[in-house]
C-alpha cells in the first residue's frame, strides 16, 4: 500500500441544519499502527460442504429505501479515496478484479453512533448508482435483538413480517457452525445488491470474531462482490479488531456532539491510519444560513 500523507479534508456536508444519518466525511492518511490480535486456531472442524457459502438471495419486493442525498456525495468521495490511496477501482467489473473485491468495514468508537444505518445507506447508494456488485454483511455481533442490521434498516414493515422471515442461517450461524450457508436478501430493482443478515444472536462473540471460518467467508465475498461493506462491532466491545485484520479498509462513524476529537483520534490510531479510508461525521449540523452552506459546503 502506498504511503498516505497526514491530512484532514472535509469532503461533504449537509446543505441544511436538519439532522440526517450522514452530514460530513473526512479522509486522512498516515503511517499505520500495527495491532496485535490472537491468531486463528489452525483446526477447521465441520468443514462446510461445497464451495458456495452465500445462498441465492430472497427477494424483498415491498421494500424501497430512500437513501439521503448526502450518500451520493459520500459514494463519489469513496470512489476517489479507494482509487487514489488504495489502488482499487470501484467501477471495475468482477472479471477484471480477478476475485479480489474490496472488504470495507464500517465501525465506530462506541455503540449507538449510527454505523449500521450509515453502512446500509452507503451500500444501497453504491448499488443504486453504479454497476458494482455490492454486499452488506452484518458482523456487528450484537446481543440486542433490536439493534441488528435487519431491524435498524427497516427491511420488514412489521414484527409479524420479521418473525415470518426469522433467520437461523445468518453470518453468525455460519461462523458458529450451526448453519452450512448464509441466507441473503435482495431488493426489487437492485439485483446486484445482496444483504447478508447476522441471523441468530451469537453465543460467544469473543470467540466468534476469531472463528476459523472467517477467512473462507471473506475470501468468497471478495470473489463474488466488487465491494463488501461489513457492519462491525464498536471498538469499545473488543470484538472489532480481530475482524479488521481480514479487511482491506475501514470507515469510522462518529456522531457529532457525542464522540470527542480525542476518542476519534484514539480510534484511528488503534485501527491504524493506513487502514482508515475515512471518517463519517454523523448528524452534523451547520449553523450558517442555507445560502452560505450551499455555496461553500459540498
Amino acid at each position: 500500500m502506498s504511503d498516505h500523507s497526514d491530512n484532514y479534508e472535509i469532503l461533504e456536508r449537509s446543505e441544511n441544519g436538519d439532522e440526517s444519518p450522514l452530514d460530513a466525511e473526512l479522509s486522512f492518511g498516515g503511517s499505520g499502527v500495527q495491532s496485535h490480535v490472537q491468531k486463528e486456531h489452525p483446526a477447521n472442524k465441520n468443514v462446510v460442504a461445497g464451495d458456495r457459502i452465500f445462498s441465492e438471495p430472497i427477494l424483498l419486493p415491498a421494500f424501497a429505501p430512500q437513501s439521503p442525498n448526502e450518500f451520493s456525495l459520500l459514494h463519489s468521495s469513496l470512489e476517489t479515496r479507494l482509487r487514489d490511496s488504495f489502488q482499487f477501482d470501484l467501477d471495475a467489473d468482477l472479471v477484471s478484479l480477478n476475485g479480489n473485491g474490496f472488504l470495507l468495514g464500517v465501525c465506530s468508537a462506541i455503540p449507538g453512533e449510527g454505523k449500521t444505518t450509515n453502512a446500509f445507506h452507503l451500500a444501497h447508494t453504491i448499488a443504486r448508482d453504479s454497476f458494482a456488485d455490492v454486499c452488506l454483511m452484518d458482523l456487528a455481533l450484537s446481543a440486542d435483538p433490536g439493534s441488528d442490521l435487519v431491524h435498524q434498516s427497516g427491511l420488514f414493515s412489521s414484527k409479524t413480517d420479521l418473525q415470518t422471515w426469522a433467520f437461523n442461517d445468518g453470518v453468525a450461524d455460519f461462523l458458529q457452525e450451526s448453519a452450512t450457508c448464509v441466507s441473503t436478501l435482495s431488493l426489487d430493482g437492485l439485483p446486484k445488491f445482496v444483504i447478508a443478515p447476522a441471523g441468530s444472536i451469537p453465543n460467544h462473540p469473543a470467540r466468534l470474531c476469531r472463528s476459523v471460518h472467517l477467512e473462507r467467508l471473506f475470501r468468497e465475498a471478495k470473489k463474488r462482490f466488487t465491494i463488501t461493506l461489513v457492519d462491525l462491532p464498536a471498538l469499545s466491545t473488543g470484538f472489532a479488531m480481530p475482524l479488521m485484520r481480514h479487511l482491506d479498509g475501514v470507515l469510522l462513524v462518529a456522531q457529532y456532539g457525542v464522540t470527542t476529537y480525542r476518542m476519534a483520534d484514539n480510534a484511528v490510531t488503534t485501527i491504524g491510519k493506513d487502514k482508515v479510508v475515512g471518517i463519517i461525521i454523523n448528524r452534523f449540523k451547520v449553523s450558517a444560513p442555507n445560502w452560505i452552506t450551499k455555496r461553500f459546503f459540498y
